[in-house]
């Protein structure tokens, strides 16, 4: 079972996203809309996988990773950001940011997001 929690002001951005995830029968989905809210989350359950989008309000996307981190330090990230590959690594560098994410990303995004959290979150069969 993995575990994905979907933070963003905006969540009809990442409905694709969220359907995508949620056609694997081994996938659960939440939302958050706040990275406040997020962290408390985070911190009284388990998530395989937190999508940040980089537009939250109440804190910035750098604070909130490194204060993830203290939450739950095995947790993998990725970012939904607009920044140019070469930007968004720049600006996520060190952070251990898993990748990034488009603002609308399509089912294929989707499906690669997915693949990607397999490889790191799930032991070789």
């Amino acid at each position: 079972m993995l575990r994905i929690l979907l933070v963003t002001p905006t969540p009809g951005s990442l409905a694709t996203l969220s359907a995508a995830l949620l056609a694997e029968p081994e996938v659960r989905v939440s939302w958050d809309s706040t990275g406040e809210s997020a962290l408390e989350n985070a911190a009284s359950n388990s998530y395989d996988l937190v999508v940040l989008d980089e537009q939250i309000r109440d804190i910035s996307p750098w604070s909130f990773l490194n204060r993830l981190v203290l939450v739950n330090a095995f947790v993998n990230t990725a970012v939904v950001s607009q920044r140019s590959e070469d930007d968004f690594h720049e600006a996520y560098e060190g952070l251990g940011v898993l990748t990034q994410v488009p603002a609308k990303p399509t089912m294929a995004e989707a499906g690669m997001l997915l693949r990607k959290l397999k490889e790191v979150a799930l032991p070789p069969a």
